[in-house]
């Protein structure tokens, strides 16, 4: 029998990558202080800031990890203009370069044990510093005694847009997708607020981030399509 040397075995030994650093690494907020289990973790950098909003929290830091500002979820929202049903969950935020602002969307929990009544919710910052202050807008997402959940933040150049499961008290469920031009959301005007429906996008449809400020992108990413 042939003897392979060792030298060839050890050829392929994994070697470490010289040169890998970890940024900025810090600790934020706990299941303590947000009071909710699971905490739908999202959190987004801007120029000077990383915001993180959590299913019960709003937190600012700045880029050092050092924490500048934080309040519940709830009281975001009603600081920023609208008063949840309930209580408010499923948070998403972003950083729009082009605009030089923040966006930021959840959902209310209504009343989904008369047969679906809930909310979007959608804010924008002020300007480029998230602790300057929001401004936000609520949008029924009731569609036929359906109850919106999992909600998806998605803009491009021209537009805001939020897919939503929609589960039925029975039936189907389906998705949904809320748009309304950007500029329109700035001005905190709803007039122009689209509501499309859709059972054939696959489960839980997440609305792309295109910040090269065209517009011109599809806005709906999926990877499948089926009936749920």
């Amino acid at each position: 029998m042939k003897t392979i040397p060792l030298v060839v075995f050890l050829l392929w030994l994994p070697t470490a990558h010289a040169g890998v650093v970890i940024g900025a690494n810090f600790t934020g907020s706990n299941e303590g202080q947000s009071g909710f289990d699971p905490p739908d973790t999202m959190g987004a950098a801007g120029p000077n800031s990383y915001v993180e909003l959590l299913n019960g929290i709003y937190a600012v830091y700045n880029k050092s990890g050092a924490l500048t500002s934080r309040t519940s979820l709830d009281n975001f929202w009603v600081s920023a203009g609208v008063t949840p049903v309930n209580f408010s969950f499923d948070p998403r935020i972003t950083y729009d370069p082009n605009s030089g602002h923040w966006f930021a969307s959840s959902l209310d929990f209504g009343s989904f044990a008369g047969g679906g009544n809930n909310n979007v919710l959608l804010a924008t910052s002020v300007d480029s510093d998230p602790t300057h202050g929001w401004h936000a807008v609520q949008i029924s997402a009731a569609s036929g005694g359906t109850f919106a959940d999992y909600d998806m933040l998605g803009l491009n150049g021209t537009q805001v847009v939020v897919g939503l499961n929609m589960f039925p008290t029975s039936g189907p469920t389906t998705t949904q997708f809320v748009t309304i031009p950007t500029a329109d959301l700035l001005a905190l005007n709803t007039s122009h607020v689209g509501m499309v429906s859709n059972s054939n996008t696959g489960f839980s449809p997440h609305p792309a981030y295109d910040f090269s400020g065209t517009g011109a992108l599809p806005f709906l990413s999926i990877t499948t399509r089926r009936s749920v």
